[in-house]
């Protein structure tokens, strides 16, 4: 079926719907990423798989042996039948923050403290302590402060911006830099959004 064919469409949707996927063509993607791995023997090794619990229990279905870290970055609902199974699949979890990871804990009915807390990492050969030319026009070194990810409320970034306002009333040689938007694919102008332009 041709991808942007109506009954393609309705196909997909209506798998998604009796198979329990979040997305169109999860599935198919699913089913790549195992055959992937069958080919490059690649089961054999630990698995890390990121904000994706459908296709870690998936993974974890087709490898039974394997090692399977699932990383979760966000709070990640999922449907009943999921929800049940991801506890007994053992299958590691980790979150970005505890925050996230008592939240996956509570969700997916995991034991407390269970879900380990991974920070995201940062290159400190990239972003280090500036040199003699980065400073500022007191001599002093200046740097930006950066927020990246989604601006949604629970991401807080109006503590980014409220502290910086503080912070200003008693250095200036800094800046701030946000980068991002308050959905995965598109910005919504809400009510949230223009309180961080005011700000």
């Amino acid at each position: 079926a041709v991808s942007g064919h109506p009954a393609a469409l309705w196909w997909r949707r209506a798998e998604r719907k009796l198979t329990g996927w979040r997305h169109l063509r999860q599935g198919a993607y699913a089913r790549q990423v195992v055959r992937a791995l069958r080919e490059r023997g690649l089961q054999e090794y630990p698995l890390v798989l990121h904000n994706d619990p459908e296709l870690a229990l998936y993974v974890r279905e087709r490898f039974p042996q394997a090692v399977i870290v699932h990383h979760f970055h966000n709070q990640l609902e999922a449907k009943p039948w999921l929800r049940r199974h991801y506890g007994g699949a053992r299958i590691r979890s980790t979150a970005v923050s505890h925050f996230t990871a008592r939240w996956v804990e509570h969700y997916y009915g995991l034991p407390e403290q269970s879900v380990e807390v991974v920070y995201n990492g940062v290159d400190t050969e990239r972003f280090c302590p500036v040199s003699g030319e980065d400073k500022g026009p007191s001599g002093k070194a200046s740097c930006v402060l950066n927020f990246v990810g989604r601006t949604g409320r629970e991401k807080a970034p109006d503590l980014l911006l409220r502290a910086a306002l503080k912070l200003s009333g008693q250095i200036r040689e800094f800046g701030v830099q946000i980068i991002g938007s308050n959905h995965w694919n598109r910005f919504e102008l809400d009510d949230y959004q223009r309180e961080l332009n005011d700000l």
